[in-house]
């Protein structure tokens, strides 16, 4: 029996230190295992939040591409330059389609006659600023063989792409040559 007793505290005397060498081999398992789910909880929260700022950006983005249609607009109507050549070229075209003659362009105090533009940069010299913005004021003196001419000009000034105020309009029915003398002030706008 002394044989049956010292295999039976063998037995357990290996099993409590197998056990005990299984335990203190699993705890770093068992740390490790924890780390890893700790470290995936962050970068599961991690995740989230980029998804989070990539829902807000694409958002903006959106709100951007709606603003930017808008501001490209005011940009066009508003430029930075003080170049008028092409809105001259434009207000030429107008008048010229809605059957007007054009007799002179006055920009800012400097006159054009007879489409005859000057290369000037004085001419910019009576820019005044209102506000964030310039205004350049132009008088143009034209005839035309009746009203309706003038309004379809007034209508075509209206669609231009550069943002146009009128100041004042003069119609004189000239009695010598039965025409329909004009002159009108506008104002254009230049962003600094």
């Amino acid at each position: 029996m002394s044989e049956r007793k010292t295999l039976y505290y063998i037995f357990i005397v290996t099993l409590i230190a197998a056990s005990l060498i299984a335990y203190f081999l699993s705890i770093p398992l068992v740390n490790r295992i924890n780390d890893y789910k700790n470290n995936l909880q962050e970068k599961q929260a991690e995740l989230s939040n980029l998804n989070k700022k990539e829902e807000a950006l694409k958002k903006i983005s959106t709100s951007y591409n709606k603003y930017k249609q808008q501001f490209d607009l005011v940009t066009e109507s508003l430029p930075k330059t003080k170049e008028i050549s092409d809105y001259i070229t434009q207000l030429e075209g107008a008048a010229s389609q809605s059957g007007l003659s054009i007799q002179s362009i006055k920009v800012g105090g400097q006159a054009q006659t007879g489409g005859q533009k000057e290369q000037s940069n004085s001419q910019y010299s009576q820019l005044a600023k209102v506000g964030d913005i310039y205004t350049l004021p132009i008088d143009i003196s034209m005839s035309s063989n009746n009203f309706g001419n003038f309004q379809t000009f007034i209508e075509t000034l209206e669609k231009l792409s550069r943002f146009t105020t009128v100041q004042k309009i003069s119609l004189k029915n000239s009695t010598s040559n039965k025409s329909l003398d004009t002159s009108i002030s506008l104002t254009i706008y230049v962003l600094p």
